[in-house]
């Protein structure tokens, strides 16, 4: 997938969307953050098991200080294991600033 300035990003799934990574490897976004995917032709809505190879995406994130938190998403337990399955950092990000 293409960033807007023409980069390829990452988008690491696992059942959603739990991160995006630019072609540098840096974080853009992290679960909890609201991460949605929409097809650029038409601007629907596309779920992750919508998504196929080659098609091209608009990516829409909303900072997780926007949305309301389950007590489940602050738990740092809940983290070790979607981390080791999907190889990537989330409990950094994604618990950052979360009281």
């Amino acid at each position: 997938m293409e960033d807007g300035q023409g980069g390829q990003l990452t988008l690491h799934v696992m059942n959603e969307y739990m991160a995006v990574d630019d072609a540098e490897g840096n974080r853009l976004t992290t679960y909890p953050d609201v991460i949605t995917t929409f097809e650029a032709a038409t601007g629907l809505p596309i779920s992750v098991g919508g998504v196929q190879e080659g098609m091209e995406l608009a990516l829409f994130a909303i900072d997780k200080q926007f949305v309301p938190l389950s007590s489940s998403v602050k738990d740092p337990t809940v983290y070790p294991e979607v981390e080791k399955a999907l190889g990537i950092s989330l409990a950094e990000y994604g618990l950052k600033g979360i009281e």
